[in-house]
């Protein structure tokens, strides 16, 4: 079986999601074949900021194909503009989700492509627009989705705008 995680942040990044999304893939890929797709590595100032400077590289992390994937081009300018306000202005937040999907998610579909998953796994590490944009790309392709989410209890937990509780 062929599974494919996503998570905005991925080793090195350091935190209990972070650590524990990783220890599951280094197990499944013991009996399968496993890809992570994620966004930024860094554990330092925004998300949003860190969003907007990813790059795209590929590498492995102890035998598991791992691709970064950021926004190219104009989005990665305009993404960062909105960037400096994402802290400061709430309102920006839904644009600043929608611009970037629209940035990344054809990365991520290449990745499905590329690597044939049977199944999508969403690893919820701090930004909600991730495992909807991997719900999305795995629905767009027929594929099961799974969603492990880790919210944090004090910061509000996470949203349910597309369903994905109920869908996953």
């Amino acid at each position: 079986m062929r599974v494919l995680y996503v998570a905005p942040r991925h080793w090195p990044s350091v935190g209990g999601a972070q650590l524990l999304a990783r220890e599951l893939a280094r197990r499944m890929a013991a009996r399968h074949s496993v890809m992570v797709v994620a966004q930024f590595v860094t554990d330092h100032g925004s998300f949003a900021k860190a969003l907007a400077n990813a790059v795209n590289l590929e590498y492995e992390d102890d035998g598991i194909s791992v691709r970064h994937i950021g926004p190219t081009g104009p989005w990665r300018m305009l993404l960062r503009m909105m960037g400096e306000l994402y802290e400061r202005t709430r309102a920006i937040r839904p644009a600043f989700a929608i611009m970037l999907d629209r940035a990344v998610r054809p990365q991520l579909e290449r990745a499905i492509r590329d690597f044939r998953p049977h199944v999508v796994h969403a690893v919820h590490v701090g930004l909600m627009y991730s495992s909807e944009m991997a719900y999305r790309a795995a629905r767009r392709w027929g594929l099961p989705f799974i969603w492990t989410p880790f919210p944090h209890i004090e910061g509000g937990g996470v949203s349910n705008r597309w369903g994905i509780y109920n869908q996953a």
